[in-house]
């Protein structure tokens, strides 16, 4: 069931495209939607303890909104999601917009922690690599190499939430695997 799963998020087929030696493509769907619906792709840190994760580019969490929601708004949602679960943490990076309406003092006042932008600067003309926003972008890569990800295929923002996660247990399982995984 799970590598049923996977492959429809490696490969970006369709649902009734799976391929025979998997189960049939209903029950693998109707498996997904139940997980989905349970929380089971996004799983939970239950004591509340988070490792140093400056450079693993792992996912805390997954929020999706209209594109009307502006980026610090949709911060919001996401430092709601945080709060009980990583009660410990003590910086949180951002590019420049996140210093805007407040974010900074409410995410000091939300989590007690501290909003840091990532700030271009000022007399570097042309491309520059920003300190910590490398680290966003080789996320974005991963998410990228599961085909899923190629177009919103989901109608359900759920179910993209979910396929992220997916693609992001995938992608951790390998780092453990080839050890190259550094939290």
């Amino acid at each position: 069931m799970i590598d049923a799963i996977l492959y429809v998020v490696r490969t970006g087929c369709q649902w009734r495209n799976l391929p025979h030696d998997f189960p049939k493509w209903k029950t693998v769907y109707n498996n997904f939607l139940k997980w989905r619906n349970d929380g089971t792709w996004i799983g939970r840190v239950e004591s509340g303890e988070i490792f140093t994760l400056h450079s693993s580019g792992l996912i805390l969490s997954v929020v999706i909104h209209a594109a009307s929601i502006q980026d610090q708004d949709g911060a919001k949602l996401v430092l709601q999601n945080i709060k009980e679960m990583y009660k410990r943490l003590k910086v949180i990076f951002g590019d420049s917009t996140y210093k805007r309406s407040g974010l900074p003092d409410g995410v000091k006042e939300e989590l007690g922690c501290f909003l840091q932008p990532v700030l271009r600067p000022v007399d570097v003309e042309g491309f520059v690599v920003l300190p910590k926003r490398w680290i966003i972008e080789r996320t974005f890569v991963w998410l990228k190499r599961f085909r899923r990800h190629s177009k919103d295929y989901e109608r359900n923002p759920n179910s993209s939430v979910a396929v992220i996660y997916i693609a992001m247990t995938k992608n951790m399982l390998n780092m453990l695997e080839n050890n190259t995984l550094r939290v």
